[in-house]
């Protein structure tokens, strides 16, 4: 079973040799091998370790190994993967659930993400339009929003309805 819980900073390395997993093998296709070397050089323990203090970070978990993990702060998407075997299963739809979550109990209504080209139709799906597109030291990324309103029942338990209450007139 797939656990979701916040990351530490004892999970520093094993999210960073996943998050270069993942940009190794699924946005190598769309990037130059200077931009995916950059930014796996970003993507070290020492990146993870001093993010964790400052943004909020959660990782995806089977049988006690990380498949994936995503974090948010300053009303930004800053990191999102899975790892690549392992796409299509809705652990990426759990992930940016709970930052969706997260943002929404901070009262912040508008998150943004860079979308890696892989990723768009990700971000997408779950309801992202595409403000533009940025040139960095990445490479190509979409430049992407999206408002939160009701959080959708995924992580949020209904309230019980009562059937035998009749409404009132």
């Amino acid at each position: 079973m797939i656990g979701l819980d916040v990351a530490s900073v004892e999970d520093a390395a094993a999210m960073s040799a996943l998050t270069r997993h993942v940009i190794r093998v699924v946005n190598a296709k769309d990037y130059t091998p200077q931009e995916v070397d950059h930014a796996c050089e970003k993507f070290s323990p020492e990146y993870f370790e001093s993010k964790i203090a400052c943004r909020i970070f959660y990782k995806a978990t089977l049988a006690d190994e990380i498949i994936g993990q995503a974090s948010f702060g300053d009303g930004k998407i800053h990191t999102l993967f899975v790892h690549s075997q392992l796409h299509g299963q809705g652990i990426g739809a759990k992930l940016l659930a709970k930052l969706e979550i997260a943002a929404f109990d901070a009262k912040i209504f508008k998150i943004l993400v860079a979308s890696s080209v892989a990723a768009k139709g990700f971000y997408e799906k779950f309801g992202f339009s595409t403000l533009g597109i940025e040139n960095g030291p990445f490479g190509v990324t979409f430049a992407m929003e999206k408002f939160l309103g009701v959080i959708t029942a995924i992580e949020r338990p209904r309230l019980p309805s009562s059937t035998s209450a009749k409404p009132r007139r």
